[in-house]
C-alpha cells in the first residue's frame, strides 16, 4: 500500500522516475534527436526534456577548467545582461550551456 502512495505522490509532483531518466537519456543520444517527439513520448514539455537531458549528460568539472570559466567571468562585466555564453561554451566544449551556467552558480 506504502508503494502506491508513494507512487501517486511522485506522479502528482510530477518528478522524473528512474525508468523516464534512462529512457531520456537513450533517446537524446540519436543523432539530431527530435525534441518535439521525444517529449510527447515522455508526456513533458520539450524544454524540460532538453534541460533534464542536459543535467543528466553534464560532464565533471575538473580546474582548469574551472578556472577558464572563473577567469572569463572575471573579465566580463558580470553586471551585463549581454553575456555571450556562447563564448564560453566555445572555450569548454566538453560542456553544455545548462553545465556552464550551473557551475557558474555554484562557484559564485
Amino acid at each position: 500500500k506504502q508503494f502506491h502512495q508513494r507512487s501517486r505522490d511522485v506522479q502528482s509532483k510530477n518528478l522524473w522516475t528512474h525508468e523516464q531518466k534512462q529512457q531520456l537519456k537513450q533517446l537524446g543520444e540519436q543523432e539530431n534527436p527530435d525534441w518535439e517527439s521525444i517529449s510527447k513520448q515522455l508526456n513533458r514539455k520539450t524544454i524540460v526534456c532538453k534541460l533534464m537531458y542536459e543535467q543528466l549528460t553534464d560532464k565533471q568539472w575538473n580546474e582548469q577548467e574551472e578556472n577558464i570559466l572563473r577567469e572569463w567571468w572575471e573579465y566580463h562585466d558580470k553586471d551585463s545582461k549581454k553575456l555571450k555564453f556562447s563564448e564560453i561554451q566555445n572555450l569548454l566544449p566538453e560542456h553544455s550551456l545548462y553545465g556552464i551556467q550551473r557551475r557558474l552558480l555554484i562557484m559564485m
